[in-house]
């Protein structure tokens, strides 16, 4: 029964949810999941590159360093969570 209590009350202690934030945050995590599903990061970054309204049209490394989404994309593909996921499903070698 206390860890419900205590989950109960820090939901409300943490006041009003910043939906667009979280909403932000989900779509996020969505384009990562789909990039490493499919494998592809050049294919992920056209779509990005077709729904982001935000981004700069410029192109190549201009276009993703205008666009959060994009930027976000990339770092994610290079960094150690992705690349053990990646390893672990048998997406690289070495693994």
């Amino acid at each position: 029964r206390r860890p419900m209590e205590d989950a109960a009350q820090a939901y409300v202690d943490a006041g009003r949810v910043d939906f667009p934030r979280w909403v932000r945050g989900a779509h996020r995590t969505a384009l990562r999941v789909a990039a490493l599903l499919a494998d592809d990061l050049t294919g992920s970054l056209e779509a990005v590159r077709r729904f982001d309204r935000d981004a700069s049209a410029g192109t190549g490394a201009a276009w993703i360093a205008g666009s959060e989404l994009a930027r976000d994309l990339v770092v994610f593909w290079a960094s150690k969570p992705a690349m053990h996921v990646r390893r672990h499903v048998g997406l690289l070698g070495g693994g």
